[in-house]
């Protein structure tokens, strides 16, 4: 069975690839491209995440944990005050 290192390898490759493709035959703009690229390569890696010691569990966490943040603190900014945290 392959482990993380490949399922990323080559799911980053041939989202690179199919991005490349999609680029040249103007199906999508280069921003979309990335995005075909990384979308491609975080699906290369969810075979991996029922593995005990996953991974591309710790990834997903650490990935998803800085914009949760973010995202929760822009919805409850109303009701936070600066000293009321310290």
């Amino acid at each position: 069975m392959a482990n993380f290192r490949t399922h990323i390898t080559v799911a980053a490759a041939g989202g690179t690839l199919m991005a490349y493709v999609g680029w040249q035959a103007q199906w999508w703009v280069a921003p979309q491209a990335l995005l075909v690229i990384a979308l491609v390569a975080f699906g290369g890696i969810l075979p991996d995440i029922d593995a005990d010691r996953s991974r591309s569990i710790r990834l997903i966490f650490n990935i998803l944990s800085v914009p949760s943040l973010v995202l929760g603190v822009l919805l409850l900014q109303p009701w936070l005050t600066p000293g009321l945290l310290l």
